[in-house]
């Protein structure tokens, strides 16, 4: 990308409204999807072979920037699946839909499913009519209410997932078996 002179003056002067978008720059951003335990060794390859060949194909053929977006790269495994992580990838998914100059978006599929995701937030009305199925059926709902807890404050009022940590230990299994509970 060549210099500019009045993108720098207008950077030092805090008038970002003529700074050019990633869409008007040139850049491709490419968000990647792929279940992060699965697809190790692929995404290693892809960020030592693949990626820069695609970078300086872009820069070079197109005079585009091209970057990847991996929402699990640098992600300690033990967070892979939280609430919190998921919401980010969403966004940063969100970002590439809207300012990709070209295409956006890439998935890995595998001979895997992955690990279930367990909903971050689950509307009052749902929610309890989980646990009244659940009672109906004998099925022990301790651990389902320990892990979510009524938020008042969202809108609608909903029951959000409380992160890992000291107040919640999530055991092998217990996620796989508080999903076939709901």
């Amino acid at each position: 990308m060549e210099y500019d002179e009045a993108v720098d003056r207008a950077i030092l002067c805090g008038d970002y409204e003529h700074i050019p978008t990633a869409r008007e720059r040139g850049t491709v951003k490419v968000f990647l999807c792929a279940d992060p335990l699965d697809s190790l060794k692929a995404r290693a390859s892809l960020r030592t072979e693949v990626y820069p060949k695609l970078r300086d194909y872009c820069r070079h053929v197109h005079g585009m920037e091209f970057q990847v977006i991996d929402g699990y790269h640098g992600i300690h495994p033990g967070d892979f699946y939280s609430a919190k992580v998921r919401e980010i990838r969403l966004k940063l998914l969100e970002e590439c839909l809207r300012s990709s100059a070209g295409p956006c978006f890439m998935a890995l599929i595998g001979e895997e499913y992955g690990r279930p995701c367990l909903p971050a937030e689950i509307q009052c009305e749902e929610f309890e009519k989980i646990l009244h199925v659940a009672e109906q059926q004998k099925v022990c709902t301790r651990v389902l209410q320990a892990w979510y807890h009524r938020d008042e404050n969202a809108i609608p009022p909903a029951y959000t997932l409380q992160e890992m940590g000291k107040s919640i230990q999530w055991k092998p299994g217990q996620v796989l078996l508080l999903q076939q509970q709901m």
